[in-house]
């Protein structure tokens, strides 16, 4: 387990010698002001989950995020995954940056790993980092006796280490309207120890009204789901340029 720089990837890449320029990510997050709709930016923060039931773009979104704390904000950012190598993880990346300089210049190392103890992201962790913004890519790959386990765990290396971490996880699916979701959502009582909830929430394609399928919903609350903001993202138009 080890972790890799951005410009290292870059530098080694083979396959694409020659980078054009890609989505102009630092005009397209400017205009989003994404920066704004993430809580713990502005805000200090130990542990914030991004939920949301399979195929909603979770792992997309957190990379999102990390490019758009990296490019804007200029925080180091150091990504887990647990289920992509980390070409694949370069590769997602570079779409979101604007050219080759940009991904050069981006305070992003990867660490690739299939499936991980708890145990060794915690020594990862304390041992290698000591500033900026950890995401893991997800909670369900941690080995860990239990999710209360492997939050209150992740919780504790924020707080020692003055860090903030960003889980990922899956949630069943949930329907019905707004106020149906949040009271499914409520009954997660091992979200409690996070800071911050983020929940993508998408409805299924609809034939009739195609143009809602770019429509997500941004849930945004704490563990114990006392105030919550429910915002619209296009997903899109703003992550993916369409």
């Amino acid at each position: 387990m080890e972790f890799v720089k951005l410009r290292e990837l870059l530098i080694n890449d083979t396959k694409n010698p020659e980078y054009g320029v890609g989505i102009s990510s630092k005009l397209e997050l400017l205009e989003f002001n994404i920066l704004n709709k993430i809580p713990f930016i502005n805000e200090k923060k130990q542990l914030s989950i991004i939920a949301s039931r399979p195929g909603m773009g979770k792992s997309t979104f957190m990379l999102q995020v990390a490019t758009t704390c990296a490019l804007i904000g200029n925080l180091p950012c150091y990504i887990f995954s647990l289920k992509e190598t980390k070409e694949e993880i370069f590769y997602r990346i570079f779409s979101f940056a604007h050219n080759k300089d940009t991904i050069n210049e981006l305070p992003i190392e990867i660490c690739a790993c299939k499936k991980s103890n708890i145990e060794d992201l915690e020594k990862e962790i304390t041992t290698h980092i000591t500033e900026g913004i950890v995401f893991i890519d997800s909670m369900e790959l941690v080995i860990s006796p239990s999710y209360r386990r492997t939050l209150a765990k992740l919780k504790s290396i924020a707080i020692d280490k003055n860090l903030h971490i960003v889980l990922t996880t899956s949630l069943p699916r949930i329907v019905g309207n707004q106020k149906e979701r949040l009271k499914v959502l409520s009954k997660l009582k091992y979200f409690n120890a996070a800071d911050d909830i983020m929940v993508l929430h998408r409805e299924p394609f609809d034939f009739n009204h195609p143009e809602k399928s770019n429509e997500v919903e941004l849930i945004v609350t704490d563990g114990y789901f006392s105030e919550v903001d429910f915002k619209m993202l296009y997903w899109h138009k703003y992550f993916f340029n369409a």
